[in-house]
């Protein structure tokens, strides 16, 4: 790509108020690639229950909320102290 092309799209994207997702943004959206595609492999592929793949897709749907702001305080905290034991 030439760079008259790169700072074309660069002006797009300024002017369309799209902006480059940040690096959380960015491993929750693979990450809901990643549950997308292995959901639709196991129904499809693999002939896997409908109910793995509705898991998935579950899964997905929580990892496009956090890159929609939709994830609460309340829901970071509550992974954070389900991971770790503090205070024994």
């Amino acid at each position: 790509m030439t760079s008259e092309a790169t700072h074309s799209r660069a002006g797009d994207r300024r002017r369309s108020g799209l902006r480059r997702p940040s690096i959380r943004q960015a491993r929750a959206l693979a990450a809901a690639r990643e549950h997308v595609r292995t959901g639709s492999v196991a129904h499809w592929a693999l002939r896997l229950s409908p109910d793995l793949a509705a898991l998935e897709v579950g899964a997905a749907l929580e990892a496009l909320a956090e890159v929609a702001g939709e994830t609460t305080p309340e829901d970071v905290l509550e992974r954070i102290f389900s991971n770790f034991c503090i205070g024994k």
